[in-house]
């Protein structure tokens, strides 16, 4: 999903991914991410989600993401997100 211009994801989007190690999210035109969007993803290890336009981040959506080692968002004036590394 890198570089697609998505503006929206719906919360099931990736429901059905329940294998998915690694999600690219980055350089899209996101500006929120439902906070139940990587529900039942608990085999991600990469996430990327910066070069976005996400206004805030509800760090509950990172709950599910059990194996998660790194996790990336940018910071940008307009943005109170910052670089996030778990």
């Amino acid at each position: 999903f890198y570089t697609n211009r998505l503006t929206k994801l719906d919360e099931r989007t990736f429901s059905k991914l329940k294998k998915l190690t690694h999600l690219d999210l980055a350089d899209n035109r996101l500006k929120s991410l439902n906070e139940r969007i990587f529900q039942g993803l608990s085999e991600i290890e990469l996430l990327r989600i910066s070069m976005n336009k996400l206004e805030s981040l509800d760090f509950s959506i990172f709950l599910d993401l059990s194996s998660l080692n790194r996790s990336t968002t940018d910071c940008s004036k307009t943005q109170k997100i910052c670089q996030l590394f778990i």
